[in-house]
């Protein structure tokens, strides 16, 4: 996941009286950051028995998205079928194994 991290920044610069009349200064300034990867390194998992690498804190939908998968699929994470109304909240982890059936038509 890339991030783009903005923010405005008010600073007060101090106090100074003229006339008996307190001046006060203010200089406001954008400070924009350049982009950043805010995951250091991509999770390792094994897909259908081949190794594959994908973002951090991808959901089991994200990971059907990236594949192209589209269409009713039976997943299996770590030998345990997860439902498919769990598929975009059920996060991957690091060394996860997944095995995706995708069913197709034919005679």
């Amino acid at each position: 996941m890339r991030q783009i991290l903005q923010g405005r920044i008010r600073v007060s610069a101090g106090v100074v009286t003229k006339k008996g009349a307190p001046l006060q200064y203010h200089y406001t300034c954008l400070l924009t950051l350049p982009e950043r990867n805010v995951s250091s390194h991509p999770m390792r998992l094994t897909v259908n028995g081949e190794p594959q690498e994908i973002p951090d804190e991808t959901s089991i939908a994200g990971l059907l998205k990236q594949l192209g998968l589209t269409g009713p699929v039976a997943v299996e994470l770590n030998a345990q079928v997860i439902p498919r109304a769990e598929h975009e909240s059920s996060q991957l982890k690091d060394e996860d194994v997944v095995e995706i059936v995708h069913f197709v038509g034919g005679g």
